[in-house]
């Protein structure tokens, strides 16, 4: 059976400077289901690179750095409080850098949204990822039908899901089906012509 998603990539945005969790929970039970499919996972909460990580420690310190620069943000210590603000903006710009060059390397985007946690990242790498022209699967906790309605105007409501079990429907659906509707978004590689040889296999292990 032909599977046109083995080879490529998934890159799952959603929220996590305001989760507890980071929503590491989602993110792995989705790269098991891509990873099962032979289809790579663009993890940021396990990202595959060594620049640019985030991590809670990380996070913590910029909790505690920005409060500071908070208490100390008026005109006897306004250059202290600059200077930390700095600091949190070299450390963000790196782990921006890299989640943008996951939707750049990412073939299609898995976007998780919750209504009750506020967002910000995942927005900006949903936009990029449809001005790529890419898909971009949208998942909402509150259902379908309460997916914000500036995404109504920029993606496809196509794939829209209100539920972990139709977007892994909708995937599978996409790699295995006969007929499916592209929706100018779902474009293929022959990875047998890209590299000259077969580098991807249905069999695990391989």
């Amino acid at each position: 059976m032909t599977n046109r998603l083995q080879g490529s990539i998934g890159y799952l945005a959603g929220a996590m400077d305001r989760l507890e969790c980071r929503g590491a929970a989602w993110r792995r039970n989705m790269t098991d289901f891509l990873w099962n499919l032979n289809t790579g996972s663009f993890n940021p909460c396990d990202k595959p690179m060594d620049w640019g990580i985030e991590n809670e420690d990380s996070r913590q310190w910029r909790i505690e750095a920005l409060k500071t620069a908070g208490k100390l943000y008026d005109e006897e210590h306004f250059h202290e409080s600059f200077k930390i603000c700095e600091a949190v903006h070299a450390q963000m710009r790196d782990i921006v850098a890299s989640d943008f060059r996951g939707v750049d390397k990412a073939d299609f985007v898995i976007l998780n949204i919750d209504l009750e946690v506020h967002a910000c990242g995942s927005y900006n790498e949903q936009t990029t990822a449809c001005l790529q022209r890419k898909p971009v699967i949208v998942r909402c906790e509150q259902g379908k039908f309460n997916v914000p309605h500036w995404l109504w105007g920029i993606c496809q409501h196509e794939m829209f899901f209100s539920t972990w079990n139709e977007v892994k429907a909708y995937i599978e659906h996409i790699a295995f089906d006969d007929n499916i509707n592209h929706l100018k978004r779902w474009r293929f590689f022959d990875f047998k012509k890209i590299y000259g040889r077969n580098v991807f296999s249905l069999d695990k292990g391989v």
